[in-house]
């Protein structure tokens, strides 16, 4: 009966949540546009409308993207909406009934109250951190399950091993499988605290404390290893990418400041408001509103200090947790405190950027101390006076921070003096609500004080002046009034001259460039994916650095003027047939200097209204094919590969000729043959079907087949069904001997992380099936 009642209330609070999301979004629900902004659009929808697959022409001249987490492939969620083919934004709010209804189960769990429950699910899912990182589809999915993660550990703090042990290994892979892997790092160590912190309170005998550690660890270490799919794909294409090393520089960025602490009392204190009569109070705060933005609501807060503080049955449990928040909160702050420090060479930390994604953090253990705190005062006899002081203590915390950032900053007075709009949203909305929740608190307190029903209405009260609170910062903070399903279906459809350059290109074997990056709208970034254009473009974290380097691309998918210098042969190199100027870029009149190579094709607009959506598309007459054959092998570092491919001049002085020469690591110098030199027409290669990477090379001579692929370790070659070893050439592309005569050359992919990382997968869940069906444990 009482696994069936659970079942029941579970599902109940699932329904409410759907409705609430439903509400909340219905603007989005209801119309044809895409939740799209930024990464959304970049790699989620990108990867929604494309054809499952391991590797793609259509992004960075030829990618990995079963090895990019952020394509989700592996993620069951994303994959059985696919299936289901279900809208994308339905996908993506699903990532907020998911983060409530697994805080749900946290919270009831750990307060024992059903209201509690749902108010803790409400405080994470709607949280601030949540609502403003609605752009980073994975950041909010993977996010999600963090509490169901907690909520294994807790079992097996129950002494519920086999249970808490499976639940820890399924929520802990499905956030590693929605993809992004900063946010389970983060969470890896918030359970090792939580599990410490646990023992500190319980005090087992010493079988317990080694059972309820083991199988803790089991149950994280079974996560990673359901997730290997992914993990172990993403390792190595990490360890190709810039992002393979740690830099202090990368580690800081988008730290919180300090002062922006007070943004968690008063949240539109630093502006970027976007009023409803659409007049904008500018941002003056560090970063963006979506990578600061921790709000939580006064009231989760104020509750969470009364629970540490009143709830004697779990106090030291609520101060547990309110430790561990305020610990993720100093980690927000990144350098500017020593903990940041200290974290930057813990392991796994130093490969990522924006330290205030520890909000994620804060967000779910203020949820669980504030559930402590709810449950305690909305039971019979209840403190209510309590929550009215707790608020009284953040409105003064709240109003001193602000003196001293007005004291220190004219801008903040001059506002306040006035942009009525400023003063309004930024003191008199939280002064309002904080004085409207000290009212109710003390009416609480002084009728029906132990009355089981004036508790319910304290908490339905409480839970409806809290979901205002946070849509009220849904609204008005991000700027976004409900209005991030700006994408229209139209954009992501490509034009019909870009349609019919991908047919040509495709036959060609060749690509195209949009050269500004993610800003050209006829080449959004990663959707010629979708279209099945060859595209030399794209943008994300784990590009290949030696691909990335060779077209000095930024980190937006973007090229600068000197790549198109008469000497420099990258774009030659990767046969980028097409490249895609915006009119008026300086960028033009040096195209147009250089006739011979460069030929002006069509002034396209992609929006009549819009004169900065007017490109040229130029020709390269340059262009290498996908396959060619050269004489010579020409021994360089990197280095000297770089300055080759970018000034026309070889290590020894010489001119570099790419139809000639080619480039290779000094270690791969000796797998390749001693071809004869200054000889450009010793062989031709014609290439039979460029779908399946078969080439037919006739030569009359030794010779080097250079392939216009990126080299990745995954690619392996075969001279008439003989296997020969694939070599990296002029930087980032391939390369295989040839002998004499004439032979066909097969190029496959062989994913082989991929298959140790499912083969891992496999072994995984064999194990966890075969524990689960043993009842002793």
């Amino acid at each position: 009966m009482s696994r069936r009642f659970d079942a029941l209330t579970f599902g109940s609070a699932v329904a409410l949540y759907i409705l609430f999301y439903a509400a909340i979004f219905q603007q989005a629900l209801l119309g044809n546009n895409y939740i799209a902004p930024s990464d959304s659009l970049d790699f989620g929808v990108s990867t929604y409308l494309s054809d499952a697959s391991l590797w793609s022409e259509g992004m960075y001249s030829g990618y990995p993207v079963a090895g990019d987490p952020q394509t989700l492939t592996w993620y069951p969620v994303f994959q059985l909406f696919r299936v289901l083919d279900a809208p994308w934004n339905v996908f993506m709010i699903a990532a907020y009934v998911i983060a409530s209804a697994a805080a749900f189960l946290l919270v009831r769990r750990l307060s024992g109250s059903t209201l509690a429950g749902l108010f803790g699910g409400l405080v994470y899912g709607f949280s601030g951190v949540m609502i403003a990182h609605i752009s980073h589809y994975n950041q909010i999915h993977a996010a999600a399950w963090l509490p169901l993660v907690v909520y294994g550990l807790h079992l097996i703090r129950e002494d519920r091993f086999c249970a808490g042990g499976a639940v820890t290994a399924a929520a802990y892979a499905m956030m590693w499988l929605a993809g992004h892997p900063q946010v389970a790092v983060y969470t890896f160590y918030l359970c090792a605290a939580l599990v410490g912190g646990w023992l500190l309170i319980d005090r087992p005998d010493r079988p317990t404390l080694v059972q309820r550690v083991r199988w803790s660890a089991a149950g994280v270490v079974g996560g990673l290893g359901l997730a290997a799919v992914m993990i172990v794909p993403m390792l190595e294409l990490g360890a190709l990418s810039r992002r393979g090393a740690g830099r202090w520089d990368l580690y800081i960025q988008g730290a919180l400041p300090p002062r922006q602490l007070l943004a968690l009392l008063f949240p539109f204190s630093f502006g970027g408001i976007l009023t409803p009569a659409d007049v904008r109070v500018p941002y003056f705060g560090d970063n963006s509103p979506v990578q600061t933005t921790g709000y939580l609501g006064l009231i989760p807060l104020a509750l969470a200090m009364v629970a540490a503080v009143r709830a004697s049955a779990v106090r030291r449990d609520a101060r547990l947790w309110l430790l561990l928040a305020t610990m993720a909160l100093l980690l927000c702050l990144g350098p500017f405190t020593p903990i940041g420090w200290i974290f930057y060479y813990v392991p796994g930390y130093a490969g990522f950027q924006l330290p205030a994604r520890h909000f994620f953090l804060v967000a779910c253990c203020a949820a669980v101390a504030a559930g402590f705190g709810f449950a305690q005062l909305t039971k019979p006899g209840g403190r209510r006076v309590d929550l009215a002081s707790a608020i009284a203590v953040l409105l003064a915390t709240g109003l001193v921070g602000g003196a001293l950032l007005a004291w220190r900053n004219p801008a903040v007075r001059l506002l306040l003096e006035t942009n009525h709009d400023y003063l309004n949203w930024a003191l008199a909305l939280p002064l309002g609500i904080g004085a409207i929740l000290i009212v109710l608190a003390l009416t609480g307190a002084l009728i029906g004080p132990r009355s089981r029903i004036a508790g319910g209405i304290l908490a339905v009260l409480l839970l409806m002046i809290h979901a205002v609170d946070m849509a009220v910062v849904h609204y008005m903070l991000p700027g976004y009034h409900f209005q991030y399903a700006e994408v229209p279906p139209e954009e992501v459809r490509p034009t019909t001259r870009i349609a019919a350059l991908g047919v040509e290109l495709r036959q060609r074997g060749q690509r195209i460039l949009a050269v500004d990056g993610s800003r050209n709208p006829f080449l959004l970034p990663n959707l010629p994916r979708a279209w099945d254009v060859p595209a030399a473009s794209g943008t994300g974290s784990l590009g290949v650095e030696r691909y990335l380097d060779t077209l000095r691309m930024g980190g937006s998918g973007d090229v600068p003027d000197e790549t198109f210098a008469p000497g420099h042969h990258a774009l030659d190199l990767l046969g980028i047939r097409y490249v895609l100027v915006p009119v008026g870029s300086p960028l033009i009149a040096s195209l147009q200097a250089q006739p011979e190579r460069w030929q002006a094709i069509k002034d396209l607009q992609y929006s009549e209204s819009d004169p900065d959506t007017k490109y040229t598309l130029f020709d390269n007459a340059r262009a290498r094919p996908r396959a060619w054959c050269a004489a010579t092998a020409v021994a360089a570092t990197a280095g000297q590969t770089l300055r080759a491919i970018r000034t026309s001049q070889l290590p020894d002085g010489g001119v570099f000729d790419p139809g000639r020469d080619v480039l290779v690591d000094g270690d791969d110098r000796s797998s390749l043959p001693s071809a004869p030199a200054g000889n450009a027409n010793a062989a031709t290669a014609t290439v039979t079907s460029g779908s399946n990477q078969r080439y037919l090379v006739e030569a009359g001579a030794p010779c080097l087949l250079v392939v216009s692929n990126v080299y990745y370790p995954w690619w392996r070659a075969s001279v008439d069904g003989e296997a020969v070893d694939v070599t990296r050439a002029n930087h980032t592309l391939l390369t295989v001997p040839v002998p004499p005569g004439s032979h066909i050359v097969q190029f496959r992919l062989v994913p082989v992380t991929i298959w140790v990382g499912a083969a891992v997968t496999m072994l995984t869940a064999l194990a966890g099936i075969v524990i689960l069906r043993r009842p002793a444990w």
